[in-house]
């Protein structure tokens, strides 16, 4: 978090600006009824989270123990590798198929410390979370604490399930190319992103054993529209993972501003390679982009990321901080500081929870009312207490099971409605109402719009999105 100056004081404050100019002024869409009240159900805390056996659209939820506010969890699955460097889980009791986000504490059948490159195909994983399960195929665990292995197993137990694998993890595509992404650590969490492929230079063997040869161009990285998700707010270690291992890696970065005609190659930055044998650039720092360029027998490709925040708005703001009068900054700065991170309002008998993204479930567990609901407020306030940013940009209120409820109805934004269809529109739930109606999205659609939810009559007015040339 930058701290050295007013402007970055400014930056660090200004997340806390997200929360209503999201929520009131969105993105656009159209509604004409009032929003759906927040659904009753009575199941309990245990039931809220997960259900025993497959999802309806095949996806997993964990099957076994029962859970309350603030326990853990546990079940059992094989691991299976899946792909090159890929793997799916098999519930032992359920079948159903589903990923992890793997912890840093694995413990093999003696107690030792060991590492996923650790686990072999027949393996009988006891796993220990917070039970809940995103609604996805495969099924998405992202809050996963620690895992042993309860049995070595053998490799051809899980032969069973390799026809049911085989529909999630193909065969690879020899004139595909290999794909990348980065990982780091935050206090909070460990995070893989997808990097940004540019240009590259593939050769592969068709059927028939000719051999075809690719070219991409690609424009330099200084002009790239990022569209990922790296969040560096402080220098951290970048792990790089490759589906395929290169022969050799490059990297170079350009600060943001720079441009080819300027810094055409860069500054080198030095790969290092880890004890796990996993290539790391150490203490990668934000306000850069970064460039990767990788080499196979078959060809090289470009891969880049960068601090995601500037290519939002980012980098206007800068410019404009920096011939802002000092006073104005700290007139902002309180501004900013004086803002809510949410709004608790009570509208014709219904109790609104006005926020930006919603609802997180891997910054922390929720906190539970003892009729099974998710008390929101509470929970917001320690997602902010313990990450500010990540609870601002999680889209997790989107994907979570039609057994979660609020003792809240939410109206948030941040999640752009163009998502969920491609007319867009304010969308409703029993349990939220989304007004992010992709304003600022940066996928070409007519139906990019901001929207303004009147609580009182239900009604929504929309803006038509225009061109301001900055």
């Amino acid at each position: 978090m930058m701290k050295k100056s007013k402007t970055g004081k400014f930056l660090a404050a200004g997340t806390a600006m997200l929360l209503l100019v999201v929520v009131f002024f969105g993105c656009g869409a159209k509604a004409d009824t009032e929003p759906e009240s927040p659904a009753s159900e009575s199941s309990s805390a245990g039931a809220d989270r997960r259900s025993a056996g497959p999802a309806a659209d095949g996806s997993a939820n964990l099957a076994e123990g029962e859970s309350g506010a603030g326990e853990e969890t546990e079940n059992l699955a094989m691991y299976v590798p899946c792909g090159e460097n890929g793997y799916v889980m098999v519930d032992q009791e359920t079948g159903a198929l589903f990923t992890v986000t793997m912890p840093e504490d694995i413990r093999d059948a003696d107690g030792n410390s060991i590492g996923q490159e650790d686990l072999e195909r027949g393996n009988i994983l006891r796993i220990y979370g917070n039970g809940i399960m995103l609604e996805s195929y495969p099924g998405q665990y992202p809050g996963v604490t620690r895992i042993q292995v309860e049995e070595e197993g053998d490799p051809s137990d899980a032969d069973q399930y390799q026809e049911m694998i085989d529909g999630i993890c193909p065969e690879a595509d020899p004139s595909e190319i290999p794909s990348m992404s980065v990982e780091y650590r935050t206090p909070q969490a460990i995070t893989t992103v997808t990097t940004m492929t540019g240009g590259y230079q593939w050769n592969y063997e068709t059927e028939d054993g000719s051999m075809k040869s690719v070219i991409a161009d690609a424009s330099h990285i200084t002009e790239w529209e990022f569209q990922d998700d790296i969040r560096l707010e402080e220098p951290a270690d970048m792990t790089l993972l490759f589906s395929t291992a290169p022969e050799k890696v490059t990297v170079s970065r350009w600060a943001e501003g720079q441009s080819a005609d300027t810094q055409p190659e860069g500054e080198k930055v030095e790969v290092q390679t880890g004890e796990d044998g996993l290539l790391f650039l150490e203490k990668a720092a934000p306000g850069y982009r970064y460039l990767i360029c990788a080499e196979w027998e078959n060809g090289s490709v470009e891969y880049g990321f960068r601090e995601h925040w500037k290519s939002w708005g980012g980098n206007t703001t800068l410019r404009e901080l920096e011939q802002t009068p000092e006073e104005k900054k700290e007139e902002y700065l309180q501004y900013l500081q004086g803002l809510p991170h949410w709004k608790c309002l009570r509208v014709n008998e219904t109790d609104y929870f006005l926020t930006h993204s919603g609802f997180s479930v891997e910054i922390a567990e929720p906190v539970m009312r003892e009729d099974g609901k998710i008390n929101i407020e509470e929970s917001v306030r320690l997602f902010v207490k313990l990450d500010e940013w990540a609870y601002l940009v999680s889209d997790d209120l989107h994907f979570l099971p039609a057994s979660i409820t609020f003792d809240r109805y939410i109206i948030c934004g941040h999640y752009p409605t163009l998502e969920y269809r491609a007319e867009g529109g304010v969308y409703r739930t029993p349990k939220f109402t989304d007004i992010d109606c992709g304003c600022a999205w940066k996928q070409p659609s007519p139906h990019r719009r901001m929207a303004c939810l009147c609580l009182d009559t239900g009604e929504v007015v929309y803006q038509k999105l225009r061109t301001v040339r900055m």
